[in-house]
């Protein structure tokens, strides 16, 4: 598990440290392939971390990393109050530009990536118990995740209307609600309300996050 958050977090600061300066050296690369390989390596090892950290023993090997992890998680989550300015569909304004298709990807590839982080945060949150305190410290003092939540609750960013005015639904890749399935809550909105139980009901919590009038007020909004 430490690999795979080593390997997530070193081609996040790769994209925003040597992507930029590969495009101004060659604005117009004529091969994409390798630099698509580059970002789906991240979205795997998220994805790979979103599946193992299911199980509680295997969120119970993680060391120090676990930390990196939380920051990682958060920081990709909170992209998601920027989603309207992502693209859901794989429309590329010029199809000869391999610039554009880059840059659309990389959207497409991040925003999925943020969606995998709520449920890893959930995850981190539901075994803080077997994590080390400064976990709990992490998403509650640093962070204050519940309130992250909250907001993320409020937007409700798995969801969108297709240019048809159809809603639509994201788990995985963006599909059609059914009309039987109107109203109900999606999985990564199950995600988001379990992971704010667990650290609001969590006995440890308390030292960790004082409920103040402006938290309380928020909490209060999804009631």
């Amino acid at each position: 598990i430490p690999i795979l958050i080593y390997e997530a977090i070193q081609i996040d600061v790769w994209k925003h440290k040597v992507f930029p300066l590969l495009i101004e050296m060659n604005a117009e690369p004529k091969n994409t392939f390798m630099l698509f390989i580059i970002f789906y390596h991240e979205d795997i090892a998220i994805s790979l971390l979103e599946n193992v950290l299911f199980h509680s023993e295997s969120a119970e090997t993680m060391n120090d990393s676990v930390l990196d992890l939380v920051d990682y998680a958060v920081k990709y989550a909170s992209f998601l109050f920027d989603a309207p300015d992502i693209e859901i569909y794989e429309n590329v304004t010029n199809p000869n530009s391999c610039l554009e298709e880059i840059f659309e990807k990389k959207k497409e590839i991040e925003f999925d990536i943020s969606m995998r982080c709520i449920s890893i945060l959930r995850y981190l949150a539901e075994f803080a118990d077997n994590l080390p305190l400064s976990v709990l410290s992490r998403l509650l003092s640093t962070h204050d995740v519940p309130y992250l939540l909250v907001q993320l609750i409020e937007k409700q960013p798995w969801k969108k209307e297709n240019t048809e005015g159809e809603n639509m639904i994201y788990n995985g890749s963006w599909k059609k609600v059914k009309p039987s399935e109107e109203g109900k809550i999606c999985k990564i909105e199950g995600q988001v309300w379990f992971g704010l139980r667990e650290l609001l009901l969590n006995s440890k919590s308390a030292p960790y996050y004082e409920v103040t009038e402006h938290r309380l007020s928020q909490l209060i909004k999804v009631l």
